[in-house]
């Protein structure tokens, strides 16, 4: 069956999103987030701007839409790098 005149047929896999914000508190937003076009219905509620946006990009990088680019700083590395930094004397 051909999508009628004026509609546009969903691919399995888009990155289409629904975002439901539920919430304005503690300066951030709280609410559910789901992703279009994929086999299996997926929502999920975050609890903050952040998490939503870490969940927009996991779906992109899932469907290669972009590569993991986000290196967030680790306890280990800025512990490694205070060690290598001697203080004066």
């Amino acid at each position: 069956m051909s999508p009628k005149k004026g509609e546009k047929k969903k691919k399995i896999g888009s990155t289409d999103f629904l975002i439901r914000i539920q919430f304005r508190q503690h300066a951030t937003w709280q609410g559910e987030i789901q992703w279009l076009g994929v086999k299996h219905e997926r929502r999920r509620f975050f609890r903050s701007f952040l998490e939503m946006v870490m969940l927009i990009q996991e779906a992109l990088e899932k469907e290669g839409k972009i590569e993991p680019s986000i290196s967030l700083q680790s306890w280990d590395e800025i512990q490694n790098d205070l060690l290598k930094a001697k203080p004066a004397e």
